[in-house]
């Protein structure tokens, strides 16, 4: 260990979450200056107190070997610098590559990758390595200088003849123009060689899929007498994901009994989501909805207890790695079974989990509900990402104000 540095995994009591919850930090002292580093994970106090003194089992032992894996590789950046300030330190901790090749492309790819692992975003890494395939196909051993306006030119051609939809292509990109901004922040680019922008290349936006229900489609469903035990745990968690502020599908399944207020009506939670992307993660707070109490009554865990989850989807035992792939088996069942039903019932929009809170915004819209209101509800932090949400009005609304254009002619 470095002299006059101290490194340490530490529980964050300073800002204590929801009911108990604390956020393990990286804490690092230098010169009786102290810095905390997010490490991706939320302990108690009892599974904090297991982590450090061994007795640790199951998903709690694998993330003490994460913690103790982290601990390691930050003492090690220490000692790399040949003079410690907090900014060098972050930089060869969280992003800079194996190499000394800072200007490899796939290296920084990885490094990122690495981070966002490290930080449990599991989805996310994901997106970024299927970029990375995808760009070192393109061109392998790219570097970052390589990277001009022409080149996303030429690649978005590349990928629109491999039959690419705009939106797979709109993730690839937004993931290479993260790693290029990273590598302008920590010098290893210069910002006159940026290549996205309004004078330079830009992203493709997605087109605008129709992607939510009418409020008849919304009721065929809730009136739709399910044939199977997989058809009505679908169907019902569907609805549960409609009536509780569009929440998705990893949320439900980290919800827990201490989350549900059923004497207040109310249900707050935290977007795991967001975690990691917002300085501050504030609560989605929930109406229950007598709807909501009778799907947690039928396939809610048993007994009731506080710490427990509310569906048995996932368990304390699961690996971080193993509660995803829960998560994953359960969104393919709901698709699989919702599309079904969306058959059975004529409705021309593809159901799928994505459409039930697209469904809860655009519902909301529709009937009057300010925008901020909708933000709020889907624990969205910018307006705009609110909007992309919304779909327009159903065509009566529309005939319905277009005949205010006429109507003084019959005063």
């Amino acid at each position: 260990m470095r002299i006059g540095i101290t490194i340490r995994i530490v529980l964050d009591k300073r800002r204590p979450k929801n009911n108990g919850i604390y956020p393990v930090k990286l804490r690092v002292t230098y010169q009786r200056e102290q810095k905390y580093f997010p490490t991706g994970y939320d302990l108690s106090e009892d599974d904090f107190e297991k982590i450090t003194d061994g007795s640790a089992r199951g998903a709690l032992k694998d993330i003490r070997l994460q913690l103790n894996s982290l601990e390691g590789a930050a003492n090690e950046a220490a000692e790399r610098l040949p003079t410690f300030t907090f900014a060098r330190f972050e930089s060869q901790l969280f992003t800079q590559p194996d190499s000394k090749d800072s200007s490899n492309l796939s290296q920084l790819f990885d490094a990122t990758i690495e981070r966002l692992t490290l930080e449990k975003r599991f989805n996310t890494a994901e997106s970024y390595k299927y970029s990375k395939v995808s760009i070192d196909r393109f061109s392998p051993r790219l570097k970052l200088a390589d990277v001009t306006s022409e080149f996303l030119r030429d690649y978005q051609k590349h990928m629109e003849a491999k039959g690419s939809s705009r939106t797979t292509i709109g993730i690839y990109l937004r993931c290479l123009r993260a790693i290029i901004n990273e590598a302008i922040s920590q010098g290893y680019l210069s910002k006159e060689l940026y290549p996205f922008g309004r004078r330079q290349y830009q992203i493709p936006a997605s087109r605008n899929v129709k992607k939510s229900l009418s409020t008849a489609d919304v009721q065929k469903i809730m009136d739709y007498k399910p044939l199977t035990d997989s058809e009505e745990k679908a169907r019902d968690l569907w609805l549960f994901s409609y009536f509780c502020n569009g929440m998705n599908i990893k949320d439900i399944t980290q919800l827990r009994y201490r989350d549900v207020d059923f004497a207040e009506g109310m249900m707050t939670f935290y977007r795991a989501k967001t975690e990691h992307t917002q300085r501050e993660n504030k609560p989605v707070k929930v109406v229950l909805l007598p709807e909501v109490r009778i799907i947690i009554q039928r396939w809610g865990s048993k007994p009731v207890r506080e710490s427990a989850y509310v569906f048995p989807v996932i368990s304390e035992a699961m690996s971080a790695e193993e509660q995803l792939s829960e998560k994953n088996l359960l969104v393919k069942l709901i698709n699989k079974y919702m599309k079904r039903i969306g058959l059975k019932l004529g409705i021309q929009t593809k159901l799928t989990t994505y459409v039930a809170r697209h469904t809860f915004a655009t519902v909301l819209k529709r009937s009057g509900a300010p925008i901020e209101f909708i933000s709020e509800s889907l624990g969205h932090k910018d307006l705009r990402t609110t909007e992309n949400y919304l779909d327009s009005f159903e065509d009566s609304t529309k005939r319905h104000y277009a005949q205010a254009l006429v109507n003084f002619k019959k005063t």
